[in-house]
């Protein structure tokens, strides 16, 4: 019997279609992305010819993050390039999730901007899935989710000359978040070492969320199903970032109606650099194994119920994964077609978030 491609990927997933109350409102304004693919993306940060290395965004270069010793500073300054990279070294998977639940959370506050939120370290366990794991103890787990809010911490941001709809949206460097960590440690009896019991982690978001987390803004916000802030992304290393570009756009495609069509390659650049393409595109194994990613993704995102429509034309079944094959029993694919690699890269396929999310976002438009 034939081997089928993914049959992998699609033994560990288990189908889980979100539930209402499994969909959290994510804001999505422009600071918060930026902010999103400087933490993600360690390739776009460079130095500035200052010795200072900043990331500017890739849409609009005019949102600038870099890194500050001092986030009690009036006017963040930034660190020196070496303490600079060990700092963009340490970002990871987990830095990006306590940014957006940073997000999430003060944008329940009427003004983010001029108060603090007090958040239980179980809150944040419990979002992003770490309550279940098994392989870290609870001090373990509470150390970590310690060590990348820390990093958060780091992150200053400006945005220069900055104008939508009349108003002027600049803001002078300030902080991204102002973070404050109170421990609760215990003494063992058996041991008579200290272990983390509590924390709770303060967060204020800084003064760029007074013109871009505010109630004004009622359009710079999406849904996104709550299992994806707990996705493993060693098992799924391009996933995250194709759904939080789609969790993005959504915001601004379903409501004017417009589809959700993309090439591969433009959705496998959110993940990847060109440079990256291009040795894939080189290197059969390389080219094989972002294959293989690829296919993982579209049966993730398949599995969290958004729907994956493919354009025949451009993107047909030899090019697919059989875990989407409508016809039960159909032949199981062993390997492509020779010369696939061109062709995936320019194939459409159509991505729409999970039926809920569609609605609570068309609802945005009324």
């Amino acid at each position: 019997m034939k081997e089928r491609r993914g049959d992998s990927a699609a033994q560990q997933l288990a189908v889980v279609v979100p539930s209402p109350e499994d969909v959290m409102r994510i804001p999505t304004s422009a600071p918060v992305i930026a902010c999103t693919d400087a933490i993600a993306r360690h390739d776009y940060w460079a130095e500035n010819g200052d010795g200072v290395h900043e990331y500017h965004s890739q849409k609009n270069g005019d949102i600038v993050h870099f890194l500050t010793a001092d986030s009690r500073a009036v006017r963040p300054e930034a660190l020196a390039c070496d303490a600079a990279i060990q700092i963009i070294d340490s970002f990871a998977w987990l830095t990006v999730q306590l940014h957006l639940l940073f997000a999430i959370y003060c944008m329940e506050q009427d003004k983010p901007w001029e108060g603090s939120i007090s958040i239980p370290v179980d809150r944040i366990l419990g979002d992003l899935g770490m309550d279940k794991r098994t392989d870290w103890t609870r001090s373990k787990k509470i150390c970590e989710v310690v060590k990348h809010a820390e990093l958060l911490n780091s992150l200053a941001v400006k945005i220069v000359a900055w104008q939508q709809g009349g108003r002027n949206l600049s803001v002078r460097a300030c902080m991204m978040w102002d973070v404050a960590v109170d421990f609760d440690a215990s003494i063992s009896s058996r041991t008579g070492t200290a272990s983390l019991q509590n924390v709770t982690i303060t967060v204020r978001a800084g003064q760029w969320a007074e013109k871009f987390l505010n109630r004004e803004s009622l359009l710079q916000y999406g849904y996104l199903p709550r299992h994806v802030l707990q996705m493993d992304t060693y098992h799924n290393p391009i996933t995250v970032h194709v759904v939080l570009y789609l969790t993005n756009l959504a915001r601004i495609k379903i409501p004017r109606g417009q589809p959700m069509r993309f090439r591969v390659e433009t959705l496998l650049l959110t993940a990847l650099s060109e440079q990256e393409l291009v040795e894939a595109s080189l290197d059969r194994k390389k080219r094989s194994r972002l294959a293989d990613q690829w296919d993982q993704a579209l049966i993730t995102l398949s599995g969290y119920g958004f729907s994956v429509t493919f354009e025949d034309d451009s993107y047909p079944a030899a090019l697919r994964d059989s875990y989407f094959d409508d016809e039960p029993g159909s032949p199981s694919i062993a390997r492509r077609p020779r010369g696939y690699w061109k062709q995936l890269m320019k194939a459409i396929v159509e991505i729409n978030p999970p039926e809920d999310n569609v609605r609570l976002l068309k609802e945005l438009r009324r």
